[in-house]
Protein backbone atom coordinates (compact mmCIF):
# COMPACT_ATOMS: atom_id res chain seq x y z
CA UNK A 1 0.00 0.00 0.00
CA UNK A 2 1.23 3.47 -0.78
CA UNK A 3 2.25 5.36 2.65
CA UNK A 4 1.11 8.73 2.33
CA UNK A 5 2.62 11.51 4.99
CA UNK A 6 -0.68 13.54 6.23
CA UNK A 7 -0.67 15.09 10.02
CA UNK A 8 -4.30 15.36 10.14
CA UNK A 9 -6.02 14.36 13.01
CA UNK A 10 -9.33 13.02 12.29
CA UNK A 11 -12.44 13.81 14.67
CA UNK A 12 -14.06 10.52 15.09
CA UNK A 13 -16.95 11.71 16.97
CA UNK A 14 -18.76 13.11 13.53
CA UNK A 15 -21.88 12.52 12.69
CA UNK A 16 -19.92 11.10 8.92
CA UNK A 17 -16.97 9.96 10.14
CA UNK A 18 -17.18 6.81 12.50
CA UNK A 19 -13.36 5.51 12.07
CA UNK A 20 -13.57 3.42 15.07
CA UNK A 21 -16.87 1.35 14.17
CA UNK A 22 -15.05 0.96 10.81
CA UNK A 23 -12.28 -0.93 11.79
CA UNK A 24 -14.07 -2.55 14.11
CA UNK A 25 -15.98 -3.99 12.03
CA UNK A 26 -13.22 -4.96 9.06
CA UNK A 27 -11.27 -6.54 12.16
CA UNK A 28 -14.54 -8.90 12.89
CA UNK A 29 -15.11 -9.35 8.99
CA UNK A 30 -11.50 -11.36 8.92
CA UNK A 31 -12.03 -12.72 12.24
CA UNK A 32 -8.90 -11.06 13.58
CA UNK A 33 -8.61 -10.86 17.38
CA UNK A 34 -7.30 -7.16 18.77
CA UNK A 35 -4.40 -9.15 20.19
CA UNK A 36 -3.45 -10.14 16.65
CA UNK A 37 -4.38 -6.51 15.12
CA UNK A 38 -1.94 -4.85 17.40
CA UNK A 39 0.97 -7.41 16.83
CA UNK A 40 0.58 -6.92 13.17
CA UNK A 41 0.72 -3.16 13.41
CA UNK A 42 2.97 -2.66 16.52
CA UNK A 43 0.41 -0.65 18.45
CA UNK A 44 -0.22 -2.25 21.41
CA UNK A 45 -4.14 -3.94 22.50
CA UNK A 46 -4.86 -0.88 24.77
CA UNK A 47 -4.10 1.70 22.08
CA UNK A 48 -6.32 -0.30 19.30
CA UNK A 49 -9.33 -0.88 21.80
CA UNK A 50 -8.93 2.62 21.93
CA UNK A 51 -9.16 3.39 18.53
CA UNK A 52 -11.95 0.84 18.46
CA UNK A 53 -13.73 2.76 20.97
CA UNK A 54 -13.11 6.28 19.18
CA UNK A 55 -16.95 6.58 18.27
CA UNK A 56 -17.36 6.96 22.26
CA UNK A 57 -16.76 10.52 23.97
CA UNK A 58 -15.25 10.00 27.00
CA UNK A 59 -14.96 12.26 29.91
CA UNK A 60 -16.31 14.92 27.63
CA UNK A 61 -13.44 15.08 25.12
CA UNK A 62 -13.65 14.16 21.53
CA UNK A 63 -10.98 11.48 20.24
CA UNK A 64 -9.18 11.26 17.65
CA UNK A 65 -6.50 9.12 15.23
CA UNK A 66 -3.59 10.30 13.58
CA UNK A 67 -3.83 9.24 9.20
CA UNK A 68 -0.60 7.35 10.32
CA UNK A 69 -2.25 4.64 12.62
CA UNK A 70 -4.97 4.76 10.29
CA UNK A 71 -2.51 3.89 7.47
CA UNK A 72 -0.98 1.12 9.87
CA UNK A 73 -4.39 -0.31 10.67
CA UNK A 74 -5.38 -0.64 7.01
CA UNK A 75 -2.14 -1.99 6.36
CA UNK A 76 -2.61 -4.70 8.48
CA UNK A 77 -5.99 -5.64 7.55
CA UNK A 78 -4.71 -5.75 3.95
CA UNK A 79 -7.93 -3.29 3.10
CA UNK A 80 -7.70 -0.15 1.47
CA UNK A 81 -7.22 3.33 4.18
CA UNK A 82 -10.29 4.67 2.22
CA UNK A 83 -12.42 1.57 3.97
CA UNK A 84 -11.60 3.19 6.81
CA UNK A 85 -11.71 6.98 6.42
CA UNK A 86 -15.31 8.91 7.01
CA UNK A 87 -17.53 9.57 3.66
Amino acid sequence: MTMISDPTIYDTLTSEGKIGIHIFVAREKQGMSRKALAAKTGLSVSVIIAIEDLFKEKDGRRQTITYSEIELIADALNIPVDCLLPR
